[in-house]
């Protein structure tokens, strides 16, 4: 019998990956709007409700302007779906905390030695990988979702670095979702003007408003 001294680092990871696990196996996606009324788009929300019934191959982008009703007609498809990791981040480089509270993963409960261990790009999506995975073995009938709402919006301010984590944002994206079929993406971006700012050869399924 082999028995394996884990690190402090690989302890508090595995408590991480729980947690987030627990969170999307259990956790199904709400109505956010409730009672309100809204504006329906049976189009996109139809199209949105098939892709999600599909299984995860290409990144889902749509595309308009503010106030056409992007992010409700996304969130209308969500609801009742469990895995979703949904975030809306202000800035790129928010992404990492965003998907951690997304994850139910917050600095009360855990400290912030622990969230630091993902608290950049790579290691956020790392733990996304590793928790898609698990679900692939565990959670058949789970498939998660991952949803970026306005990624990038027509204020977003396109500096070297805000760009590089968007390109870097996208690759992982892609990565997880049409290389590796671990889960279906979904962003959204403002504008065709915005929608510029996503990685030069990246062809993803694209809807559009008008």
């Amino acid at each position: 019998m082999y028995i394996t001294n884990k690190t402090e680092e690989t302890v508090k990871k595995e408590r991480l990956e729980n947690q987030a696990f627990k969170t999307l196996c259990s956790l199904e996606f709400k109505d956010p709007l409730g009672e309100e009324i809204y504006v329906e788009r049976k189009s996109i929300e139809t199209a949105l409700s098939h892709f999600l019934d599909s299984k995860p191959s290409q990144v889902y982008v749509v595309v308009g302007e503010k106030q056409m009703g992007k992010t409700t007609s996304v969130q209308k498809a969500l609801i009742g779906r469990k895995g979703v990791v949904y975030v809306k981040p202000i800035n790129p480089a928010s992404l990492p905390m965003d998907i951690c509270q997304s994850l139910g993963i917050e600095e009360a409960n855990f400290g912030l030695n622990s969230i630091k261990l993902i608290l950049d790009l790579k290691n956020a999506f790392d733990l996304l990988n590793e928790i898609f995975e698990r679900l692939k073995l565990e959670r058949s009938d789970i498939i998660p979702t991952l949803v970026i709402d306005d990624l990038v919006t027509t204020t977003f301010f396109p500096t070297e670095e805000n760009i590089k984590i968007v390109n870097e944002l996208v690759t992982a994206a892609r990565y997880i979702c049409a290389d590796e079929k671990l889960c279906r993406v979904i962003i959204t971006v403002s504008d065709g003007t915005a929608a510029a700012f996503l990685p030069q050869g990246f062809y993803p399924f694209i809807y559009s408003f008008s």
